[in-house]
């Protein structure tokens, strides 16, 4: 006769975190939804990222901002363009409805380009985690 084993407790099973903490990294073009020194924005699980031309700034979820990089010596004229298209847009209707923004899309990466001379930067999301790559020509002074 096999033995009876008692009945064992299991854990609770953890809630599932919110939907906005599992979504993908995501770039929206600055339309008035952010102050105007930030031309992209990179919305990342927990916080936002404001891109601008020699710039990058971080905003928190509770709404405070803070400098988190500067590229030193960039060209205030390096162009920033948005790449590869993702399902979605973004509505923003907040206070006077004469300053609602609606329908912006969204990007799955951001390029800086000729930040530097022969220089660009690409910024991605891999899943949650916003990442970045350098790329230099050759030739280029890094």
């Amino acid at each position: 006769m096999a033995p009876v084993l008692p009945p064992v407790a299991l854990p609770p099973k953890p809630p599932a975190p919110p939907v906005a903490l599992t979504l993908p990294v995501r770039f929206e073009r600055n339309a008035g939804q952010a102050p105007p020194r930030a031309r992209f924005i990179a919305h990342v699980p927990g916080y936002a990222l404001w891109m601008g031309n020699t710039s990058l700034s971080i905003q928190s979820s509770d709404g405070q901002v803070a400098p988190l990089a500067r590229f030193t010596g960039a060209s205030e004229y390096a162009l920033m363009d948005a790449r590869e298209p993702m399902p979605g847009r973004a509505n923003y209707y907040r206070g006077d409805p004469g300053k609602w923004v609606s329908g912006v899309p969204f990007w799955s990466r951001v390029r800086y380009r000729n930040l530097y001379p022969g220089i660009q930067v690409d910024f991605y999301g891999r899943g949650t985690a916003l990442e970045y790559d350098v790329l230099v020509s050759a030739g280029a002074d890094p």
